[in-house]
Order: structure tokens, then sequence, then C-alpha cells
């Protein structure tokens, strides 16, 4: 670190070609450790002032010869050149100050060089009382911030890259650990994936009051919520449609694991009860594992009346009741099937039952009284598809 100083200021009032490549490495050195620097030189040969103009110059070549920036570039120059990186907030406010700085009426950093440090994609947030961090932590907690803003959050790589692809326009800004961009942003194909992507970078403690998770993956993102009605699950055009519908479902997780299940198991679509959990609740969105983005759902304020609506256009009901006339493996299912499944630890209410109609009941052995609301599910779509695969290879053969 004092070599850095000592240099810096040593050669400060200098105004020729080398003084610029200086301070544009110095700026650079700030902006690959997002604001948070300290540099510890090994020394060689070669003079401080030297080795620092080196990382300036090269840069700089290697942005215009790659049609990079020279933040991406940075990392590879600096190891070459033997510069350890650490945090500083010292530093920080040091070398932050001369990004205004002009000599003789020309900005004294390259313009690549202030657009990455002033860029609003390079900016570190650093305190938990950041107004974004705060939003961020009423849109985890709190559903109806979600359900006012029409927005929630989602958490980790894998949901992060499902959102890039499955529901990339609906991205509000992304936020990344400044040790997962550090990581991650290295790689030039990453940067450009999120191209056009707003996102601001976290301190890494601050990252971990934010997370939702018990051991954080470094990125989360703010996403638009999807919009579905009831009709547009209830195409008419649809030879087969089969249905999923919840009453009263309460466990996150069991929500969740039911979204993904639903999707492998060739569910049309879920219809859930309004008292049903939040389907944007982070427990439910990490859950889906990705499912959110492609299964279509709709909350509706009465689950029976729906349930009738569906009779009336064809559609058979089979509701999921320990009181079932007939196991659920010795029916034949219709191309055009709603599954109904109830609370956790009540099942479906007696109207919600009276609405279907079929009541079907899963086998059981020994004293289990009933089986887990997702497993139940999984069960009864499960079959369906089994149904529905035969079918489709008979009507091959045929």
């Amino acid at each position: 670190m004092w070599a850095v100083r000592y240099t810096f200021g040593r050669y400060g009032a200098w105004t020729n070609k080398k003084n610029k490549f200086l301070k544009i490495s110095l700026y650079f050195l700030e902006v690959f450790c997002y604001n948070n620097i300290a540099v510890k030189f090994r020394k060689e040969n070669r003079p401080c002032n030297m080795q620092i103009w080196f990382i300036g110059r090269t840069l700089a070549s290697q942005a215009e010869e790659t049609g990079s920036t020279p933040a991406i570039c940075l990392k590879k120059t600096v190891n070459d050149c033997l510069f350890l990186f650490r945090e500083s907030k010292k530093s920080r406010r040091k070398y932050s100050a001369f990004a205004g700085i002009k000599r003789r009426g020309k900005p004294l950093v390259h313009e690549s060089a202030r657009g990455i440090l002033r860029g609003k994609e390079q900016r570190m947030i650093s305190s938990t009382a950041n107004a974004q961090i705060k939003y961020l932590v009423k849109l985890q907690e709190k559903g109806a911030a979600r359900r006012e803003d029409k927005v929630y959050v989602c958490e980790g790589r894998k949901m992060f890259g499902e959102v890039l692809t499955c529901a990339r326009e609906s991205i509000v800004k992304a936020y990344f650990a400044e040790g997962f961009i550090a990581e991650w942003g290295s790689v030039p194909e990453n940067m450009a994936h999120i191209s056009g992507i707003p996102y601001e970078t976290v301190a890494d403690h601050v990252f971990g009051e934010i997370s939702r998770t018990v051991t954080p993956q470094g990125v989360l993102a703010v996403v638009r919520q999807p919009e579905y009605h009831l009709d547009d699950l209830l195409s008419e055009e649809q030879a087969a449609l089969r249905l999923l519908l919840l009453e009263n479902l309460r466990d996150p997780g069991n929500l969740g694991t039911i979204m993904r299940t639903a999707e492998g198991a060739g569910i049309s679509g879920v219809i859930l009860s309004r008292e049903s959990v939040d389907m944007f609740n982070p427990k439910v969105i990490r859950s889906t594992m990705g499912a959110i983005y492609r299964m279509p759902f709709v909350y509706v304020p009465d689950l029976a009346a729906v349930a009738v609506g569906l009779r009336q256009r064809g559609i058979m009901v089979c509701a999921a009741h320990l009181e079932g006339s007939v196991a659920y493996d010795t029916v034949e299912y219709p191309r055009r099937t709603a599954l109904m499944v109830g609370n956790e630890a009540n099942g479906l209410s007696d109207k919600a039952a009276q609405a279907a109609d079929l009541r079907i009941r899963i086998p059981m052995e020994g004293e289990v009284e009933s089986l887990n609301a997702a497993v139940a599910a999984a069960v009864l779509m499960y079959e369906t598809y089994r149904q529905e695969r035969a079918g489709k290879a008979n009507r091959a053969k045929i």
C-alpha cells in the first residue's frame, strides 16, 4: 500500500503521458475491487511507477484490441504484474476523489475509466442502512409489499440463471455480492450474458443481511411478477388439459415442490385459493427451482365455485379425500381433468369436496393417516401423466 501512495504522491504532479496512465491504473484497481482496495506491492527490479504505468498502458491496449472493457481485462493484467488486493475504505476515499480532476482543460482520467468508476452498475452498496437494502428486506419479509409493487426477489445462481433464460425482460435489477462479481464477473462471457440488465454490487457483509439462505450464493434479483388469468388456463383449443387445484395450502416448501412437480408431470396450470401461501414467498421461489417461470398459476377467491365452473366446461374434477370412494389408480382419467388437493392439516373443506365429480383416495398401509400435501399431489399428478402417456402410445399405434 505504501508503495502506491508514495509513487502517486511523488509523481502526481507530472502531466505527461506516464502520469495519465499512472492515474488510469489506480482507477482500474479501484474498479476491480469495487471501491474497496489496498494494494500490497511486490517489488521486482523495475521501480513502482513503471509497473503501475505498465498496467495502465496494457489495460488500454487490451480493451481496444478485444473490444471489451478495461475492467474485464484487469484481472489477468494485474496478476501478471504481481498485485494483491484487499479491502481498504481509506483508499477508496482517497482515490475516488480524483475522478473529477481535470488538468489543462482535459479529463485526467480516460473516459472509459471514468465511465466504469462512476457508472451505475459499478457502485458498491456498503451499508445496511442503504434504501435499496431496506427495500429488498421489505420485499423478502412482507407479502403486502410484493403485491403492492408487483415484484418479488429470487436468490441464488440457479434461480438467477433460470430467470435470465425464461423471463429476462422481467428483471428489474440484479444485486451481486462483491466476492461473487469478482469471481463470476471476471469471465467475459458471464458479463456479456447480463448485458443490458441494471445491477448493483453489494459488500459481502451487507449481502449476508439481505440473503435468506444459510449459505448465500452472492446473487439475487428483483423480478416483476407474471400475471395470468383463469381464462388463459382454460383454453378450449387444448385437447389435453390437466389442472391442479390447491385449497388453503400453507407451507411454502410444499407449494414450491408442487409447482416443480407439476411442471415435471406436464400439468397445464395451477389454481389456488386466495388463502393459500403467497407464490412469491422467498421459500416458495427457491423450492420451485425455476418452475415458477414456466408454470402458469392463478389465485381465485372461491375454489369451490371454480370447480363447479370447470365441470360445466366438461372438465372432470377429482378431489383427494380420506373418505374417497375409489382408489386413485383405479380411475380412468379423461384428457381434460382437474385434481384437487387440500390443506396440509385439514385436507379439503366440505364445500370444495362437494363441488368435485369424484372423491379419490390414496391407499396406505400401517397407521399413517395421510400423506404430505406435496407427496399426495405428486402421486395423483403422475398417475394422470402415466395415463396420458399410455394414451399417446395407443393413439400412435392406431
